[in-house]
Protein backbone atom coordinates (compact mmCIF):
# COMPACT_ATOMS: atom_id res chain seq x y z
CA UNK A 1 0.00 0.00 0.00
CA UNK A 2 2.83 2.38 0.85
CA UNK A 3 4.53 1.68 -2.47
CA UNK A 4 1.27 2.17 -4.35
CA UNK A 5 0.63 5.42 -2.52
CA UNK A 6 4.08 6.74 -3.41
CA UNK A 7 3.49 5.95 -7.08
CA UNK A 8 0.07 7.61 -7.00
CA UNK A 9 1.50 10.69 -5.33
CA UNK A 10 4.39 10.91 -7.80
CA UNK A 11 2.08 10.55 -10.79
CA UNK A 12 -0.37 13.03 -9.36
CA UNK A 13 2.39 15.59 -8.90
CA UNK A 14 3.04 15.46 -12.64
CA UNK A 15 -0.50 16.60 -13.48
CA UNK A 16 -0.47 19.75 -15.58
CA UNK A 17 -2.05 23.01 -14.48
CA UNK A 18 -4.71 22.58 -17.16
CA UNK A 19 -5.60 19.18 -15.78
CA UNK A 20 -5.76 20.63 -12.29
CA UNK A 21 -8.23 23.27 -13.40
CA UNK A 22 -10.34 20.70 -15.20
CA UNK A 23 -10.35 18.42 -12.17
CA UNK A 24 -11.28 21.30 -9.89
CA UNK A 25 -14.16 22.25 -12.15
CA UNK A 26 -15.71 18.78 -11.92
CA UNK A 27 -15.74 18.50 -8.12
CA UNK A 28 -19.26 17.71 -7.01
CA UNK A 29 -20.94 19.81 -4.36
CA UNK A 30 -18.21 22.46 -4.63
CA UNK A 31 -19.85 24.80 -2.11
CA UNK A 32 -19.79 22.14 0.60
CA UNK A 33 -16.19 21.23 -0.18
CA UNK A 34 -15.05 24.87 -0.04
CA UNK A 35 -16.71 25.34 3.33
CA UNK A 36 -15.03 22.19 4.62
CA UNK A 37 -11.60 23.35 3.48
CA UNK A 38 -11.83 26.95 4.65
CA UNK A 39 -13.71 26.62 7.95
CA UNK A 40 -11.89 23.67 9.50
CA UNK A 41 -8.34 23.80 10.77
CA UNK A 42 -6.29 21.73 8.28
CA UNK A 43 -4.05 20.46 11.05
CA UNK A 44 -7.06 18.78 12.69
CA UNK A 45 -8.05 16.80 9.59
CA UNK A 46 -7.04 13.16 9.01
CA UNK A 47 -3.45 12.83 7.83
CA UNK A 48 -2.65 10.96 4.62
CA UNK A 49 -0.20 11.65 1.82
CA UNK A 50 -2.52 11.23 -1.15
CA UNK A 51 -5.37 12.97 0.64
CA UNK A 52 -2.97 15.76 1.52
CA UNK A 53 -1.96 16.18 -2.11
CA UNK A 54 -5.56 16.30 -3.35
CA UNK A 55 -6.66 18.64 -0.58
CA UNK A 56 -3.61 20.83 -1.19
CA UNK A 57 -4.51 21.12 -4.84
CA UNK A 58 -8.03 22.16 -3.96
CA UNK A 59 -6.81 24.64 -1.33
CA UNK A 60 -4.48 26.10 -3.96
CA UNK A 61 -7.44 26.58 -6.32
CA UNK A 62 -9.15 28.50 -3.50
CA UNK A 63 -5.99 30.60 -2.94
CA UNK A 64 -5.83 29.34 0.65
CA UNK A 65 -2.04 29.35 1.05
CA UNK A 66 -2.06 28.21 4.66
CA UNK A 67 -4.22 25.13 4.05
CA UNK A 68 -2.26 24.35 0.87
CA UNK A 69 1.03 24.47 2.77
CA UNK A 70 -0.29 22.08 5.45
CA UNK A 71 -1.72 19.58 2.97
CA UNK A 72 1.14 19.64 0.45
CA UNK A 73 3.61 19.18 3.30
CA UNK A 74 1.81 15.96 4.25
CA UNK A 75 2.17 14.63 0.72
CA UNK A 76 5.81 15.69 0.73
CA UNK A 77 6.55 13.48 3.73
CA UNK A 78 5.76 10.42 1.57
CA UNK A 79 7.78 11.59 -1.45
CA UNK A 80 10.48 13.90 -0.10
CA UNK A 81 12.56 14.19 -3.28
CA UNK A 82 9.77 14.96 -5.73
CA UNK A 83 10.78 18.34 -7.22
CA UNK A 84 7.29 19.28 -8.37
CA UNK A 85 5.82 18.57 -4.98
CA UNK A 86 8.66 20.47 -3.32
CA UNK A 87 7.97 23.46 -5.58
CA UNK A 88 4.24 23.44 -4.82
CA UNK A 89 4.80 23.15 -1.10
CA UNK A 90 7.35 25.96 -1.26
CA UNK A 91 4.95 28.22 -3.19
CA UNK A 92 2.22 27.63 -0.62
CA UNK A 93 4.60 28.35 2.26
CA UNK A 94 5.84 31.56 0.65
CA UNK A 95 2.22 32.59 0.04
CA UNK A 96 1.64 32.16 3.76
CA UNK A 97 4.97 33.88 4.62
CA UNK A 98 6.38 30.76 6.27
CA UNK A 99 9.88 31.79 5.26
CA UNK A 100 11.83 29.69 7.74
CA UNK A 101 10.26 26.45 6.52
CA UNK A 102 10.27 27.69 2.95
CA UNK A 103 13.98 28.45 3.01
CA UNK A 104 14.76 24.82 3.82
CA UNK A 105 12.64 23.62 0.88
CA UNK A 106 14.16 26.23 -1.41
CA UNK A 107 17.70 25.04 -0.63
CA UNK A 108 16.66 21.45 -1.28
CA UNK A 109 15.23 22.41 -4.66
CA UNK A 110 18.35 24.33 -5.61
CA UNK A 111 20.53 21.38 -4.60
CA UNK A 112 18.59 19.34 -7.18
CA UNK A 113 19.64 21.91 -9.83
CA UNK A 114 16.02 22.52 -10.82
CA UNK A 115 16.43 26.32 -11.35
CA UNK A 116 13.04 26.81 -9.71
CA UNK A 117 12.43 30.61 -9.81
CA UNK A 118 10.61 30.81 -6.47
CA UNK A 119 13.34 28.80 -4.73
CA UNK A 120 16.00 31.12 -6.15
CA UNK A 121 14.04 34.21 -5.12
CA UNK A 122 13.47 32.93 -1.59
CA UNK A 123 17.16 32.17 -1.07
CA UNK A 124 18.37 35.41 -2.67
CA UNK A 125 15.87 37.48 -0.66
CA UNK A 126 17.12 35.88 2.54
CA UNK A 127 20.71 36.62 1.53
CA UNK A 128 19.87 40.26 0.79
CA UNK A 129 18.16 40.42 4.16
CA UNK A 130 21.44 39.25 5.73
CA UNK A 131 23.54 41.66 3.65
CA UNK A 132 25.09 38.85 1.59
CA UNK A 133 24.72 40.61 -1.76
CA UNK A 134 27.30 38.60 -3.70
CA UNK A 135 25.66 35.31 -2.72
CA UNK A 136 22.26 36.67 -3.69
CA UNK A 137 23.61 37.73 -7.07
CA UNK A 138 25.03 34.26 -7.65
CA UNK A 139 21.62 32.65 -7.06
CA UNK A 140 19.79 35.21 -9.19
CA UNK A 141 22.11 34.41 -12.10
CA UNK A 142 20.50 30.94 -12.22
CA UNK A 143 17.02 32.31 -12.99
CA UNK A 144 15.53 31.09 -16.31
CA UNK A 145 16.72 32.96 -19.40
CA UNK A 146 13.29 33.15 -21.01
CA UNK A 147 10.16 35.27 -20.59
CA UNK A 148 10.30 38.11 -18.10
CA UNK A 149 13.01 36.48 -15.95
CA UNK A 150 15.98 38.26 -17.61
CA UNK A 151 14.31 41.58 -16.74
CA UNK A 152 13.61 40.38 -13.20
CA UNK A 153 17.25 39.33 -12.87
CA UNK A 154 18.47 42.71 -14.13
CA UNK A 155 16.25 44.59 -11.66
CA UNK A 156 17.17 42.54 -8.61
CA UNK A 157 20.88 42.11 -9.44
CA UNK A 158 21.15 45.89 -9.84
CA UNK A 159 20.06 46.27 -6.23
CA UNK A 160 22.68 43.73 -5.07
CA UNK A 161 25.38 45.89 -6.67
CA UNK A 162 23.86 48.94 -4.98
CA UNK A 163 24.09 47.05 -1.70
CA UNK A 164 27.85 46.86 -2.21
CA UNK A 165 28.03 50.58 -2.98
CA UNK A 166 28.79 50.01 -6.67
CA UNK A 167 26.42 52.50 -8.27
CA UNK A 168 28.03 52.43 -11.72
CA UNK A 169 27.62 48.67 -12.11
CA UNK A 170 24.15 48.79 -10.58
CA UNK A 171 22.92 51.38 -13.07
CA UNK A 172 24.63 49.65 -15.99
CA UNK A 173 22.98 46.34 -15.03
CA UNK A 174 19.60 48.04 -14.74
CA UNK A 175 19.95 49.51 -18.22
CA UNK A 176 18.90 46.15 -19.68
CA UNK A 177 15.32 47.05 -18.74
CA UNK A 178 15.28 49.77 -21.41
CA UNK A 179 15.38 47.04 -24.07
CA UNK A 180 11.63 46.62 -23.57
CA UNK A 181 9.11 49.46 -23.57
CA UNK A 182 7.17 47.52 -20.93
CA UNK A 183 10.03 47.98 -18.46
CA UNK A 184 11.25 51.48 -19.34
CA UNK A 185 9.18 53.08 -16.57
CA UNK A 186 10.52 50.52 -14.09
CA UNK A 187 14.04 51.40 -15.21
CA UNK A 188 13.58 55.12 -14.63
CA UNK A 189 12.00 54.63 -11.21
CA UNK A 190 14.57 52.18 -9.87
CA UNK A 191 17.51 54.00 -11.44
CA UNK A 192 16.28 57.05 -9.52
CA UNK A 193 16.01 55.12 -6.27
CA UNK A 194 19.48 53.56 -6.67
CA UNK A 195 21.11 56.89 -7.52
CA UNK A 196 19.25 58.64 -4.69
CA UNK A 197 20.22 56.02 -2.11
CA UNK A 198 23.90 56.21 -3.15
CA UNK A 199 24.07 60.02 -3.23
CA UNK A 200 24.37 60.32 -7.03
CA UNK A 201 22.34 63.52 -6.98
CA UNK A 202 22.70 64.69 -10.60
CA UNK A 203 21.85 61.31 -12.06
CA UNK A 204 18.91 60.91 -9.65
CA UNK A 205 17.59 64.33 -10.67
CA UNK A 206 17.69 63.29 -14.32
CA UNK A 207 15.99 59.93 -13.87
CA UNK A 208 13.35 61.22 -11.43
CA UNK A 209 12.48 63.77 -14.11
CA UNK A 210 12.03 60.96 -16.64
CA UNK A 211 10.00 58.87 -14.19
CA UNK A 212 7.42 61.61 -13.48
CA UNK A 213 7.14 62.84 -17.09
CA UNK A 214 6.29 59.47 -18.59
CA UNK A 215 3.80 59.71 -21.46
CA UNK A 216 1.47 57.21 -19.74
CA UNK A 217 1.36 59.41 -16.67
CA UNK A 218 3.49 59.03 -13.56
CA UNK A 219 2.67 56.54 -10.86
CA UNK A 220 1.75 57.78 -7.41
CA UNK A 221 4.77 55.98 -5.99
CA UNK A 222 7.19 57.73 -8.38
CA UNK A 223 5.64 61.14 -7.67
CA UNK A 224 6.03 60.66 -3.91
CA UNK A 225 9.63 59.47 -4.34
CA UNK A 226 10.57 62.34 -6.67
CA UNK A 227 8.83 64.89 -4.46
CA UNK A 228 10.74 63.61 -1.45
CA UNK A 229 14.00 63.96 -3.41
CA UNK A 230 13.18 67.56 -4.37
CA UNK A 231 12.28 68.41 -0.77
CA UNK A 232 15.50 66.93 0.61
CA UNK A 233 17.56 68.96 -1.87
CA UNK A 234 15.96 72.31 -1.21
CA UNK A 235 13.64 72.36 -4.23
CA UNK A 236 10.43 72.93 -2.32
CA UNK A 237 8.61 74.70 -5.16
CA UNK A 238 9.36 71.85 -7.57
CA UNK A 239 8.03 69.36 -5.03
CA UNK A 240 4.85 71.39 -4.48
CA UNK A 241 4.18 71.74 -8.23
CA UNK A 242 4.69 68.00 -8.69
CA UNK A 243 2.30 67.11 -5.87
CA UNK A 244 -0.36 69.60 -6.95
CA UNK A 245 -0.29 68.41 -10.58
CA UNK A 246 -1.12 64.80 -9.66
CA UNK A 247 -4.82 63.95 -10.24
CA UNK A 248 -6.69 63.55 -6.93
CA UNK A 249 -9.06 60.84 -8.15
CA UNK A 250 -8.76 57.79 -5.87
CA UNK A 251 -8.61 57.38 -2.09
CA UNK A 252 -4.91 56.47 -2.26
CA UNK A 253 -4.15 60.02 -3.45
CA UNK A 254 -4.73 61.27 0.11
CA UNK A 255 -1.01 60.42 0.38
CA UNK A 256 -0.42 63.52 -1.79
CA UNK A 257 -2.32 65.63 0.74
CA UNK A 258 -0.09 64.20 3.47
CA UNK A 259 3.00 65.20 1.46
CA UNK A 260 1.68 68.75 0.99
CA UNK A 261 0.89 69.01 4.71
CA UNK A 262 4.43 67.90 5.52
CA UNK A 263 5.79 70.42 3.02
CA UNK A 264 3.88 73.29 4.61
CA UNK A 265 4.98 72.28 8.11
CA UNK A 266 8.65 72.16 7.15
CA UNK A 267 9.01 68.58 8.35
CA UNK A 268 11.94 66.81 6.73
CA UNK A 269 10.97 64.31 4.04
CA UNK A 270 12.31 60.76 4.19
CA UNK A 271 13.48 58.85 1.09
CA UNK A 272 11.18 56.18 -0.33
CA UNK A 273 14.10 53.74 -0.25
CA UNK A 274 17.05 54.18 2.09
CA UNK A 275 19.17 51.11 1.28
CA UNK A 276 19.50 48.10 -1.00
CA UNK A 277 17.40 45.80 1.17
CA UNK A 278 14.50 48.26 0.97
CA UNK A 279 15.12 48.67 -2.77
CA UNK A 280 15.02 44.91 -3.29
CA UNK A 281 11.72 44.83 -1.37
CA UNK A 282 10.38 47.72 -3.46
CA UNK A 283 11.15 45.77 -6.64
CA UNK A 284 9.36 42.67 -5.33
CA UNK A 285 6.36 44.77 -4.29
CA UNK A 286 6.20 46.38 -7.73
CA UNK A 287 6.23 42.97 -9.42
CA UNK A 288 3.53 41.71 -7.07
CA UNK A 289 1.42 44.76 -7.91
CA UNK A 290 1.86 44.10 -11.63
CA UNK A 291 0.76 40.47 -11.25
CA UNK A 292 -2.23 41.62 -9.19
CA UNK A 293 -3.36 44.02 -11.94
CA UNK A 294 -3.23 41.07 -14.35
CA UNK A 295 -5.27 38.97 -11.87
CA UNK A 296 -2.41 36.50 -11.50
CA UNK A 297 -3.12 36.19 -7.79
CA UNK A 298 -0.82 33.33 -6.85
CA UNK A 299 2.45 34.98 -8.04
CA UNK A 300 1.15 38.34 -6.79
CA UNK A 301 0.76 36.82 -3.33
CA UNK A 302 4.24 35.27 -3.32
CA UNK A 303 6.09 38.40 -4.51
CA UNK A 304 4.19 40.56 -2.02
CA UNK A 305 4.95 38.22 0.88
CA UNK A 306 8.64 38.21 -0.09
CA UNK A 307 8.61 42.02 -0.11
CA UNK A 308 7.09 42.09 3.37
CA UNK A 309 9.59 39.51 4.59
CA UNK A 310 12.36 41.94 3.64
CA UNK A 311 10.54 45.09 4.77
CA UNK A 312 7.72 44.25 7.23
CA UNK A 313 6.69 47.89 7.65
CA UNK A 314 6.12 48.53 3.93
CA UNK A 315 2.56 49.81 4.24
CA UNK A 316 1.70 49.78 0.54
CA UNK A 317 2.70 46.10 0.40
CA UNK A 318 0.38 45.39 3.35
CA UNK A 319 -2.46 47.08 1.47
CA UNK A 320 -1.63 45.08 -1.66
CA UNK A 321 -1.60 41.86 0.37
CA UNK A 322 -5.02 42.70 1.81
CA UNK A 323 -6.28 43.53 -1.70
CA UNK A 324 -5.12 40.09 -2.86
CA UNK A 325 -6.98 38.49 0.03
CA UNK A 326 -10.12 40.44 -0.90
CA UNK A 327 -9.82 39.52 -4.58
CA UNK A 328 -9.54 35.83 -3.65
CA UNK A 329 -12.42 36.07 -1.15
CA UNK A 330 -10.21 35.63 1.92
CA UNK A 331 -12.06 38.49 3.58
CA UNK A 332 -11.22 37.70 7.22
CA UNK A 333 -7.50 37.81 6.34
CA UNK A 334 -8.09 41.03 4.40
CA UNK A 335 -9.72 42.71 7.41
CA UNK A 336 -6.86 41.67 9.67
CA UNK A 337 -4.20 42.87 7.21
CA UNK A 338 -5.85 46.24 6.53
CA UNK A 339 -5.88 46.83 10.27
CA UNK A 340 -2.10 46.30 10.40
CA UNK A 341 -1.44 49.51 8.43
CA UNK A 342 0.24 51.96 10.79
CA UNK A 343 -1.80 54.97 12.01
CA UNK A 344 0.91 57.36 10.76
CA UNK A 345 0.93 55.86 7.24
CA UNK A 346 -0.01 58.30 4.44
CA UNK A 347 -1.93 55.40 2.93
CA UNK A 348 -4.11 54.83 6.01
CA UNK A 349 -7.11 56.57 4.43
CA UNK A 350 -7.04 54.23 1.47
CA UNK A 351 -6.58 51.22 3.76
CA UNK A 352 -9.60 52.19 5.88
CA UNK A 353 -11.90 52.54 2.86
CA UNK A 354 -10.76 49.13 1.66
CA UNK A 355 -11.22 47.78 5.18
CA UNK A 356 -14.85 48.93 5.09
CA UNK A 357 -15.36 47.01 1.85
CA UNK A 358 -13.89 43.84 3.38
CA UNK A 359 -16.11 44.25 6.47
CA UNK A 360 -19.13 44.60 4.21
CA UNK A 361 -18.13 41.43 2.35
CA UNK A 362 -18.17 39.42 5.60
CA UNK A 363 -21.64 40.71 6.44
CA UNK A 364 -20.64 43.50 8.83
CA UNK A 365 -22.39 46.37 7.06
CA UNK A 366 -23.01 48.29 10.30
CA UNK A 367 -19.32 48.18 11.18
CA UNK A 368 -18.37 49.15 7.62
CA UNK A 369 -20.86 52.03 7.72
CA UNK A 370 -19.40 53.26 11.01
CA UNK A 371 -15.88 53.22 9.56
CA UNK A 372 -16.95 55.19 6.49
CA UNK A 373 -18.97 57.72 8.50
CA UNK A 374 -15.90 58.37 10.66
CA UNK A 375 -13.81 58.94 7.55
CA UNK A 376 -16.44 61.27 6.09
CA UNK A 377 -16.42 63.30 9.32
CA UNK A 378 -12.61 63.53 9.35
CA UNK A 379 -12.29 64.86 5.80
CA UNK A 380 -15.46 66.76 4.95
CA UNK A 381 -14.12 67.80 1.57
CA UNK A 382 -13.84 64.21 0.31
CA UNK A 383 -16.69 62.25 -1.24
CA UNK A 384 -15.09 58.79 -1.54
CA UNK A 385 -16.19 57.35 1.85
CA UNK A 386 -19.80 58.40 1.19
CA UNK A 387 -19.64 57.00 -2.33
CA UNK A 388 -18.47 53.67 -0.94
CA UNK A 389 -21.24 53.63 1.68
CA UNK A 390 -23.90 54.45 -0.92
CA UNK A 391 -22.64 51.59 -3.09
CA UNK A 392 -22.96 49.19 -0.14
CA UNK A 393 -26.55 50.33 0.51
CA UNK A 394 -27.45 50.00 -3.18
CA UNK A 395 -26.08 46.44 -3.23
CA UNK A 396 -28.35 45.69 -0.24
CA UNK A 397 -31.30 47.12 -2.26
CA UNK A 398 -31.74 49.94 0.25
CA UNK A 399 -32.23 52.31 -2.64
CA UNK A 400 -33.75 55.30 -0.84
CA UNK A 401 -30.92 55.26 1.70
CA UNK A 402 -28.42 54.92 -1.13
CA UNK A 403 -29.85 57.95 -3.00
CA UNK A 404 -29.66 60.02 0.17
CA UNK A 405 -25.97 59.17 0.69
CA UNK A 406 -25.18 59.73 -3.01
CA UNK A 407 -26.68 63.20 -2.58
CA UNK A 408 -24.35 63.82 0.37
CA UNK A 409 -21.41 62.74 -1.74
CA UNK A 410 -22.39 64.92 -4.71
CA UNK A 411 -22.60 67.97 -2.46
CA UNK A 412 -18.92 67.49 -1.67
CA UNK A 413 -17.45 67.20 -5.14
CA UNK A 414 -17.59 70.89 -6.07
CA UNK A 415 -16.82 71.11 -9.78
CA UNK A 416 -18.14 68.04 -11.60
CA UNK A 417 -15.44 66.33 -13.66
CA UNK A 418 -15.50 63.49 -16.15
CA UNK A 419 -14.43 60.83 -13.65
CA UNK A 420 -17.49 61.58 -11.49
CA UNK A 421 -19.83 59.93 -14.01
CA UNK A 422 -19.96 56.69 -12.01
CA UNK A 423 -21.48 58.50 -9.03
CA UNK A 424 -24.36 59.91 -11.10
CA UNK A 425 -24.89 56.63 -12.91
CA UNK A 426 -25.11 54.72 -9.61
CA UNK A 427 -27.56 57.30 -8.23
CA UNK A 428 -29.65 56.98 -11.40
CA UNK A 429 -29.83 53.20 -11.02
CA UNK A 430 -30.95 53.62 -7.42
CA UNK A 431 -33.73 56.04 -8.47
CA UNK A 432 -34.82 53.62 -11.13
Amino acid sequence: MVATLAVLCTNACQTSQTQESRAGATIENKETTETFITERDPTELPNSALGGYLAGRHARNLFDAWAASVFFDRALQADRNNPRLLARTLSAMVGNRQMTQGLSLANRLISMQTSDPIALLVVSAEEVRAGEFGEARSHLSSLPKTGFYPYLESLLVAWTHAGEGDGITALETLRFLTASSNFSVTHDYHASLIADSLGLVNFADQTYGSAVSNVRGPSLRSVLAAGSFYERHGRVDDARKLYESFPSAGPETVAIDSALTRLRSGTKATPTVSNAKEGFAEALYELGSSFFRDRAYEPALMYTQLALHLRPNLDIAKILLADIYSATEQYAEAVETFREVAPESPFLWSARIRLANALNQVGKLDEASKELRELAAERQERADPLMALADFLRAEERYRDAVSVYDEAIERIGTVQQHHWTMFYARGMSLE
